[in-house]
């Protein structure tokens, strides 16, 4: 990988730190630069699972990349965390509300309309 900032080999995080320290860089984003010329990850599951990040770091990989999370065993935790929305009954009954009012206004602007076409046509 000629366009990799670091030879190949393997680089735990702290030598991620030491390497950018050496050089001025973030070890975050020098990390998330090699992703795209690695073969294995090690990496967190909320890089992966979580729908703000996911998309971002993702596209990154190779796509023949092999991921190993790391504290894999709360993976379902965080993928129904992640997933899931809390709606209050009350923003429930408005919208419902909201959606019956545009559907009275569409089928009044409907009639109109069709008056409208009956007149001229």
């Amino acid at each position: 990988a000629e366009n990799a900032l670091l030879p190949p080999g393997v680089y735990t995080l702290e030598d991620l730190m030491a390497f950018g320290k050496n050089r001025g860089w973030c070890p975050y984003f020098l990390a998330r630069r090699m992703f795209q010329f690695a073969n294995i990850i090690v990496c967190s599951y909320q890089y992966l699972l979580d729908p703000k990040d996911a998309g971002t770091i993702s596209k990154e990989f190779q796509k023949e990349s092999v991921v190993v999370f790391d504290e894999g065993h709360n993976i379902d935790n965080v993928c129904i965390e992640a997933l899931s929305v809390s709606v209050r009954k009350v923003t429930l009954e408005g919208t419902n509300r909201n959606l019956t009012k545009i559907s009275h206004k569409i089928d009044r602007l409907r009639t109109q309309e069709d008056c409208e076409l009956n007149t001229t046509g």
